[in-house]
């Protein structure tokens, strides 16, 4: 369950906002005019700016209100399931948000029932013509396409077919289960040879320099958490974890399958190398990476279904108003790092 915390009352117009924010007295020694509670005025705010009058939560505009009488709702700063309660009392009435699985969904309440939309990108609102004291007064000016993602059975098993010369050569030479105690010298190794192979800075040494410089910018700068994402990421291509959340990074999952398709073997003790280290977990006990066949191969499965995902899902446009379930819908996204080149997501 989630509450208004922060005390906002909803704006119905632009007139309205305006009005709103005329009559607000702004914190003393600040030039912020606090939009509910004068406690949370850094949280929940009211702007005015080029005839637009924003509403801030988190530094952030979530509504943005034009002279026209339309509006923008822009997906919020932080993700979770607490915030709906403070979010819904933005909106107009009969507007509000909800939470879905771990999702924002904008509720639209008309005379045809409720229609539901993921808050994934921004939504413009323009006034309805029907709207009443029962029904929402706005309607989306552009309803966005949302898609069903299904897996197509047994459409990825022509990709893995292409690894069997790889995984034959692993039981010759040295299985997966075998340990090797040096493997996260190795690993780092491998993550230099992936990211020069895809055209990123390779060098440990450039790393930790970025590094260096992004502790120096401040919070409130808005690229600090973009690069610090950046460095978290560099030395965990060719997917940033081995859990659904974490995104993948197409360009290196491109190059890591091209090494184990390459029947000449030469780049198959390093693709070896980075499967281990990331798709595997150090066992203190064991004294080494732990990981086996099977998880290889699902690791390097979930690599094929993101790469060839068009041919290994079918997508299903979903009905007006219905948001789409969450499956599949990772192997559809990809990292792009702020210094990569667009020739590199090719």
């Amino acid at each position: 369950m989630s509450y208004n915390t922060v005390g906002v009352v909803p704006v119905n117009s632009y007139v309205e906002a305006v009005t709103r924010y005329q009559g607000i007295t702004p914190i003393r020694g600040k030039d912020i005019r606090p939009l509910g509670a004068r406690r949370y005025h850094e949280r929940s705010n009211i702007v005015i700016a080029e005839d637009r009058v924003f509403l801030n939560y988190y530094q952030q505009a979530f509504v943005e209100w034009y002279p026209d009488d339309t509006f923008t709702v822009h997906p919020p700063k932080y993700d979770s399931a607490f915030m709906v309660g403070d979010l819904t009392p933005y909106l107009p009435l009969n507007i509000g948000v909800t939470w879905d699985t771990g999702r924002y969904v904008l509720t639209i309440r008309s005379k045809d029932g409720i229609s539901k939309y993921f808050l994934d990108q921004p939504l413009k609102f323009k006034p309805a013509p029907n709207g009443d004291r029962y029904t929402a007064q706005f309607e989306l000016a552009e309803k966005p396409e949302a898609f069903h993602i299904r897996l197509r059975p047994h459409a990825y098993k022509k990709y893995m077919a292409e690894f069997d010369p790889f995984f034959a050569w692993c039981e010759l030479v040295q299985d997966f289960e075998n340990k090797n105690n040096n493997i996260t010298q190795e690993g780092k190794e491998a993550q230099v040879a992936l990211r020069e192979a895809c055209g990123l800075p390779a060098s440990d040494a450039w790393w930790e320099n970025f590094c260096t410089e992004v502790n120096k910018l401040d919070w409130a700068n808005p690229d600090k958490q973009r690069l610090q994402s950046d460095y978290n990421m560099h030395d965990m291509l060719p997917r940033g974890g081995r859990w659904k959340t974490h995104a993948f990074h197409t360009p290196s999952c491109t190059v890591l399958l091209n090494w184990l398709k390459d029947t000449s073997a030469k780049d198959w003790v390093k693709a070896r190398t980075v499967i281990i280290t990331q798709a595997g977990h150090y066992d203190f006990k064991a004294g080494g990476m732990v990981i086996t066949t099977k998880i290889a191969k699902d690791f390097l499965r979930e690599l094929v279904l993101h790469v060839h995902r068009d041919e290994c899902f079918k997508r299903t446009k979903t009905k007006d108003g219905e948001v789409p379930t969450k499956r599949n819908a990772e192997y559809f996204s990809s990292y792009i790092f702020s210094m990569e080149k667009p020739l590199a997501q090719g």
